[in-house]
């Protein structure tokens, strides 16, 4: 008999082989190796629900993905770590052997060589293949408490490094319950938001601690439920929770759980009325695929088609972007306060057009578990409206002109240049993320060479640095505290033979509240240096007294006035606060400001600072914008509920 410790790679070493016999003799077709991933996958339900459309999304996409589960319902770290230990005292017991052979597109062996035992051990699955991924997870009704994740995560990641030392260990982060989990109930102390943003601290801790990557499910599901058709409603009014229909369920708007439902009690063979708001439904199944197919395959999942049924292809095309937005967005700062950072992408310059700068964008900041940014987020762009881009005005129809942070474009027509429209891309900038001298900072740069004949060149970098609430440049607002600050610096390099005139201003789509039943704009308070005209007749949401703006209604007509004069450096700085939340940014600048503008819905307040540089061939400028955001201990203000109007 073989010892323990040589038991195990035995057992490996025959199965492989077994399997390439296999594969070689014929008849049994097999996409080849190089042509597949092969996944692992160590958690429970969640990580089924996460994997189960993730074939088809491969398929589609014509690439093939092979999985093992080992996945046993509601297991723990803790007890997939105590069968491996069970299993290294006594590899012939049954304590250490409880997983069985079940997966998608799985070789051979798995049916041709059974084993001679119903079950297996992990140590055997980890040697079964040569897996490209492992992953591992925590219950989800402890994925919150960090300190129920060591020494077992340390256990489990320890023997895939020894029996798979080929495989990548990625941490699937699962994701929250939803909002009607009788955790959440009125009266208790667990939040939907505490949940969150523990088991988001937990999991990032986790990864941070071994260097691991993360497939992040959980920040795809927060995130998406944030938009108005993902947020979930309850209850129905209209449906009788306490005599409920037969078969018959409430409605459930915006659900990726699946929810309340029936089901027959295999026991007395009775239907029940149930509500399981833990697991996930077709669309939460789809979008936690969506989220893994892009991490493991690194390929764009926006762009597949598949779309499974009882889905929409409508919703399916939303579901995949928001998963590929999750994943091609970085982030700075903890669960406190976290900053998304991404880089515009086909579907959003589709949307928006070559307007915006493609480097890269603030889409989200959260203070606390709350978003306070909305639309495009902290979104720059140069030469929007009043100053031209470079050669617009030279250019005929047909001809080029420079549009900086974008590249290359097309004039289209005689009429002067319009930031809203989208004009054709000739060629855009090369974009590239530089390596970062912290983990609290971002490097982006772009340049491009339009050659000698049309003479544009440049090279422009833009950082991110996110500071703590200590090393904030400037004291906060008596009686506030401040949570952090984000500065972005900006340097702009003319490398070509012809002159740049640029004017630049980051569109800032403050929403400085997440909560969809208060009235908009209501209780918000804005202080500039600027001077805003007061236009005619007055904006009945708003009343501007200077550079004083005070909304007193909510907001429903847009509003856009603009100050045309020129401000000091040393006066650049403006303070926009929630009087009701408490919440506040001040956001200032190194420079002179050329123009300034405020554009006000019913869900944004968007002050927006202009500055302009002429730079002569080899000429170079910097300048910075610094945002400080922070909560005022005690709000002062009560915001009116919306009104809802039948129409």
């Amino acid at each position: 008999m073989l010892p323990k410790r040589k038991y195990v790679e035995w057992i490996g070493v025959i199965k492989v082989w077994a399997l390439l016999v296999l594969w070689a003799g014929g008849g049994i077709p097999v996409v080849a190796q190089s042509d597949a991933i092969r996944l692992l996958t160590i958690g429970n339900s969640f990580a089924d629900d996460a994997t189960h459309y993730l074939p088809q999304l491969a398929e589609a996409a014509g690439k093939k993905v092979i999985i093992l589960r080992a996945n046993l319902g509601g297991h723990s770290l803790e007890q997939h770590a105590e069968y491996l230990r069970a299993f290294r005292n006594d590899p012939n017991s049954p304590a250490g052997r409880p997983y069985v052979w079940r997966g998608a597109n799985l070789p051979p062996f798995a049916t041709a060589i059974p084993s001679k035992r119903d079950k297996s051990s992990l140590p055997e699955l980890l040697t079964a293949l040569p897996w490209d991924y492992v992953t591992i997870q925590q219950v989800s009704t402890l994925s919150h408490r960090p300190e129920t994740y060591e020494p077992h995560a340390t256990d489990l990641i320890a023997a895939i490094r020894r029996y798979a030392p080929q495989a990548k260990v990625l941490v699937h982060q699962t994701w929250a319950y939803r909002a009607d989990h009788p955790w959440f109930a009125p009266g208790k102390r667990m939040t939907l938001e505490k949940m969150f943003t523990g088991l988001d601290e937990a999991y990032s801790k986790l990864a941070e601690r071994h260097s691991l990557g993360v497939i992040p499910v959980g920040d795809a599901f927060w995130a998406l439920r944030s938009t108005p058709k993902w947020r979930f409603v309850y209850p129905d009014n209209e449906y009788d929770y306490e005599r409920p229909p037969t078969d018959a369920i409430p409605r459930q708007p915006g659900s990726l759980h699946v929810g309340w439902h029936w089901r027959t009690n295999r026991r007395t063979g009775e239907r029940e009325f149930v509500l399981d708001a833990k697991h996930a439904n077709a669309f939460g199944r789809y979008l936690g695929a969506a989220v893994w197919y892009e991490r493991l395959f690194n390929d764009n999942v926006s762009l597949v088609e598949f779309v499974p049924a009882g889905i929409d292809p409508q919703s399916a095309a939303e579901l995949r972007s928001a998963a590929h937005a999750t994943l091609t967005c970085r982030q700075l700062g903890d669960v406190r306060f976290r900053v998304s950072i991404e880089s515009p992408d086909a579907e959003w310059i589709k949307n928006h057009g070559p307007r915006f700068d493609t480097t890269a964008a603030v889409t989200s900041i959260r203070i606390e578990g709350r978003e306070i940014l909305i639309h495009g987020g902290l979104a720059d762009e140069f030469n929007p409206k009043w100053l031209p881009p470079p050669g617009y005005d030279e250019a005929r129809p047909g001809e080029p002109f420079l549009k900086v942070g974008v590249g290359l474009l097309q004039r289209v027509r005689e009429r002067p240049y319009l930031f809203r429209h989208k004009y054709p891309v000739i060629k855009y900038a090369t974009n590239e993320r530089l390596t970062s001298k912290t983990q609290d900072e971002l490097v982006f740069r772009q340049h491009i060479n339009t050659g000698p004949e049309l003479g544009w060149a440049y090279d422009y970098t833009k950082t991110y640095t996110l500071l703590p609430a200590d090393d904030s440049p400037s004291p906060p607002p008596p009686s506030a505290a401040v949570v952090a600050t984000l500065v972005i610096r900006y340097k702009l390099q003319n490398t070509g033979t012809r002159p740049i005139h640029i004017e630049h201003y980051n569109h800032n789509w403050f929403r400085l509240d997440s909560d969809s039943t208060m009235s908009f704009g209501n209780g918000y308070k804005l202080n500039t240096p600027f001077a805003l005209p007061t236009s005619d007749p007055a904006p009945d949401a708003l009343t501007i007294n200077g550079g004083n703006i005070t909304f007193h209604a909510p907001v429903r007509e847009p509003v856009f006035p603009m100050a045309e004069q020129r401000v000091s450096a040393a006066r650049n700085r403006a303070t926009l606060r929630n009087l009701a939340t408490g919440r506040w940014v001040e956001f200032s600048g190194d420079f002179d400001v050329s123009r300034f503008a405020l554009f006000v819905d019913h869900e944004t307040i968007s002050p927006e600072v202009f500055a302009d540089w002429k730079l002569a061939p080899g000429e170079q400028t910097t300048w910075t914008r610094t945002y400080r955001f922070g909560l005022d201990p005690q709000p002062t203000f009560t915001p009116q509920p919306r009104q809802h109007t039948n129409k």
